[in-house]
C-alpha cells in the first residue's frame, strides 16, 4: 500500500528542465550607435539665463533620459538622479593684448561640482564673479592672471594663469584648451581637456598653429593642432573631486 502511494507521489513531482534558462541581457547590439544621454534640458537653461552668463546657481530641468520635446523615454539607462544646482563655467578667459598687461582675479572658493569630474573655483575681478575649472594646487586666496598677448619668445606659464597657447614654451602642461579662439558659447563642447586628472602638453609651435599632445591616465596619447590665439587657461592638471 505504501509503495503504491509513493509511486503516485513521484508521478506528481514537477519535472526539471534539462537545459538551464539563461537570463537575457538587455545590452545594445555590437556596432550600434550610442544612445543620446539627455541629462538635462539645455533649451530651458538658456531661457533661464537669457543667453547671458551668470555665476548664480541655476535649477535645471532634469530629463532622466527623455526627449526634451516629445517626453518619450529614449535612454533606459538614465534615471531621475539626485536634484542639484547647475553652475555655468566661463571657459573663455579674456585679458589685455598689450605686453605686460594682465587681468587679475582672486579665488574666493574651490568646491565640488556634481555636473563634472573636476573641481570648480569661484573667482572675482574688476568685471565681476565667475566660475572656472580649478587646477591641482588652486586654493582660496590665490591671485590668478589672464593675458592674451603672444610675445616673440614663449614664456614659462604659472599654474592657474591663462595664456594663448602660442605664448607658452614647449613642454608646458595645459588644460581647458579652446577649440576655436573666436567662439564663445560657454558650452562644454567649446573646449577640450576639461576632465579631472587630464592635461595636454605643448609639443611645438608651427606657423600660426601650435601642436599639442593630449594625454589621459591609463590611455594612449593623441596629438592635435590648435590655433595660436586659442586660450589655454589653468596651466597644470585639472583638480579632481575628492
Amino acid at each position: 500500500m505504501m509503495k503504491s502511494l509513493l509511486a503516485d507521489l513521484r508521478l506528481l513531482q514537477v519535472a526539471t528542465p534539462a537545459t538551464q534558462v539563461v537570463a537575457k541581457r538587455f545590452l545594445p547590439a555590437r556596432g550600434t550607435k550610442p544612445l543620446p544621454r539627455y541629462l538635462w534640458d539645455m533649451e530651458d537653461l538658456q531661457k533661464k539665463t537669457g543667453g547671458e552668463y551668470t555665476h548664480e546657481p541655476l535649477r535645471i530641468n532634469r530629463l532622466g533620459g527623455r526627449h526634451p520635446e516629445t517626453g518619450r523615454k529614449v535612454n533606459q539607462h538614465i534615471g531621475g538622479g539626485v536634484k542639484f544646482d547647475y553652475f555655468m563655467i566661463d571657459y573663455h578667459r579674456r585679458g589685455p593684448t598689450e605686453a605686460g598687461q594682465t587681468y587679475d582675479e582672486r579665488v574666493l572658493e574651490v568646491r565640488r561640482d556634481p555636473n563634472r569630474t573636476s573641481l570648480i573655483a569661484l573667482v572675482a575681478g574688476k568685471e565681476g564673479k565667475r566660475w572656472i575649472l580649478a587646477t591641482e594646487n588652486m586654493k582660496a586666496g590665490d591671485i590668478i592672471s589672464t593675458s592674451c598677448h603672444i610675445p616673440e619668445n614663449p614664456v614659462i606659464g604659472v599654474e592657474g594663469n591663462a595664456y594663448p597657447v602660442g605664448a607658452l614654451v614647449a613642454g608646458t602642461l595645459i588644460n581647458s584648451v579652446e577649440r576655436f579662439p573666436d567662439v564663445r558659447n560657454n558650452l562644454d563642447s567649446d573646449v577640450f581637456v576639461v576632465k579631472a586628472g587630464t592635461a595636454a602638453t605643448i609639443v611645438r609651435h608651427q606657423g600660426d598653429f601650435t601642436v599639442i599632445r593630449v594625454s589621459f591616465f591609463f590611455t594612449s596619447s593623441h596629438t592635435a593642432c590648435a590655433d595660436k590665439g586659442s586660450i589655454a587657461y589653468n596651466v597644470h592638471f585639472s583638480k579632481g573631486s575628492q
